[in-house]
């Protein structure tokens, strides 16, 4: 077997490699931010309640010592269902908010995979129009029974 022993030369590549750190660093540097909430979130009855944001502590408190959660070992989500909206409304708006970052993180993934879908080769054909009515039918939670749809359009219009 025969060695190859062509060189090289990385350094075109430094000026790119330096941009993709960069971008990554910006696109990433909010995880920093979120990491009290994060676990908060994850493990509200376990935290350190010097740790977390003033105007949760009291909540908190009162949350940890209740011998309703202790024993469950419950954690993230699961905590937030069981919380009493009159009693802890600023856990429970928390827990709520911290769950819809990733609901809509999941709509748009998914729209995304659907518009890949949609716009691949087999469907290069699609007008622009097209597209948004496909993506609006593909990401909703409605039922639409396009056989049905078509059926009545091609039926004959009954004129009394």
């Amino acid at each position: 077997m025969k060695e190859c022993n062509i060189e090289a030369n990385c350094k075109i590549f430094l000026p790119k490699l330096d941009m993709l750190i960069t971008d990554f660093n910006e696109r990433f540097s909010q995880f920093d931010d979120l990491k009290p909430s994060i676990d908060l979130f994850c493990n509200p009855i376990n935290i350190d309640i010097n740790s977390v944001d003033l105007k949760y502590q009291i909540e908190l408190c009162d949350s940890q010592a209740n011998p309703f959660f202790t024993p469950r070992g419950v954690t993230g989500i699961e905590i937030f269902k069981f919380l009493d909206k009159e009693k802890y409304p600023k856990l429970r708006d928390f827990g709520l908010q911290i769950v819809s970052m990733f609901g809509s993180t999941y709509i748009c993934e998914r729209a995304y995979s659907d518009m890949k879908y949609i716009k691949s080769k087999y469907r290069n054909s699609l007008k622009d129009s097209t597209l948004q009515d496909i993506i609006r039918l593909a990401t909703t939670n409605i039922d639409v029974n396009i056989k049905d749809i078509v059926a009545k359009q091609l039926r004959p219009q009954c004129s009394h």
